[in-house]
């Protein structure tokens, strides 16, 4: 909650502590094609599986709610002054 109402920028060491992220690596874009070339390999049905787990949950309806009111909060945050 702090972050969010302060809005202070954390290191990546600080971020992996804190738990908003779970790892840290030294080159970010070679680890995203890693993973993305995993996932890929995967075919679309293990995205899939994970996507309709999440759906039945409710999890993903929760997760598109909270992004819509986040939107809305910035979106007033950063408005100008008096409209």
């Amino acid at each position: 909650m702090e972050l969010a109402l302060t809005g202070r920028w954390v290191q990546a060491g600080e971020a992996l502590a804190m738990g908003l992220v779970n790892r840290v690596e030294d080159d970010p874009g070679q680890v995203a094609d890693g993973v993305a070339a995993e996932l890929a390999a995967q075919g679309p049905g293990g995205p899939a599986k994970v996507k309709g787990l999440t759906a039945a949950g409710g999890l993903l309806d929760r997760l598109h709610a909270e992004r819509r009111a986040n939107r809305s909060a910035w979106a007033q945050a950063i408005a100008p002054a008096g409209g």
